[in-house]
């Protein structure tokens, strides 16, 4: 187990296969100096006039929300008073699929506090997946919204079914990037995004699925799974890109379509 204190929060990492990039051995380059989460994005089912190529969105209109940025599971807290304080998850990281497309496809699987009822910072950890000159990667991060992600260059995650622990620890509301972003705990979320960099959308990755398990968050003593939790499913333009499948209380697959 590997420990990373910050002054807001202890952000715990443990991969099942932690590879050091041996000397004289360069590391992919993606264009990740601007690379950001956003907030929630909602889109209206009702504007979604399109199908995949599986037809599912006939579907699945009803069966839950959509956005436009975000495919998973989000809590809110019921109370005022009751805001989160601990979020967690085991994170099975696929192989993202070569198309013959040479550029940057990526995709973030992560989890986080806050970004949704309130929007003005999201504090989350996670591993972007992505595809480079056909080749296949995987890189862990934290990222304190709106400033940009930060990775761990001295780690090599080797993409295909690696599981990657995350866990946030909330320790008091200083720290923040600017006055204005301080984590409020009104959300927690279990998230694959359609991440950006330099303000533009990146290429939405192709994979088979992402699982979650092991899910909790904490709020005012209490534990909570994603059983009751709000679903989103990935919508770019008029096609949907994901099918999420909530199992249990401490499961989530995220399949892409």
């Amino acid at each position: 187990m590997r420990y990373l204190s910050f002054c807001l929060f202890i952000l715990a990492l443990s991969i099942n296969a932690l590879v050091v990039p041996p000397p004289g051995i360069p590391r992919p380059n993606p264009p990740r100096g601007g690379r950001f989460s956003s907030p929630l994005q909602n889109n209206d089912p009702e504007s979604i006039s399109g199908q995949n190529q599986t037809g599912n969105i006939l579907k699945k209109v009803t069966q839950g929300s959509y956005s436009t940025n975000w495919a998973g599971a989000v809590l809110s807290n019921s109370t005022p008073s009751a805001t989160f304080s601990y979020i967690s998850a085991t994170i099975t990281i696929p192989t993202p699929t070569a198309t013959g497309n040479t550029s940057y496809h990526a995709a973030s699987a992560w989890v986080g506090i806050d970004g949704v009822t309130y929007t003005t910072a999201i504090l989350q950890t996670g591993v972007d997946i992505y595809m480079l000159n056909d080749q296949a990667y995987a890189d862990p991060w934290y990222e304190w919204y709106p400033n940009y992600a930060r990775y761990y260059d001295e780690i090599l995650v080797p993409p295909g079914d690696v599981t990657l622990r995350r866990s946030m620890l909330l320790r008091a509301t200083m720290g923040a990037p600017k006055s204005t972003a301080t984590i409020k705990g009104l959300n927690v979320e279990w998230i694959v995004e359609n991440l950006k960099s330099d303000e533009a959308a990146v290429p939405f990755v192709e994979f088979n699925k992402v699982k979650f398990t092991g899910c909790v968050a904490k709020a005012a003593g209490d534990q909570f799974g994603v059983a009751n939790a709000t679903v989103y499913d990935l919508v770019i333009g008029d096609e949907v890109m994901t099918m999420v499948s909530v199992i249990g209380d401490k499961e989530m697959v995220v399949t892409r379509l």
